[in-house]
């Protein structure tokens, strides 16, 4: 997938955005990052992943795919 140097510099913004919301245990905020990202960046692996640790750590077991 080919996405424009300003959806990848949104795309990692929003990233570090999530980390920081992880890290301070807002899952809920985290996760709203996360979609946003999927939005715009459907394959981005790092939130994929970062999904899956907030899945782990909250125990929801809503797991959602990135599409």
């Amino acid at each position: 997938m080919n996405i424009s140097a300003a959806d990848t510099q949104k795309v990692e913004g929003l990233y570090y955005k999530a980390v920081g919301a992880y890290s301070n245990n807002e899952m809920g905020t985290a996760l709203a990052y996360i979609d946003e990202i999927a939005a715009i960046h459907p394959s981005y692996r790092l939130a994929a992943e970062l999904r899956g640790k907030i899945v782990i750590v909250s125990g929801t077991g809503k797991l959602r795919a990135l599409p």
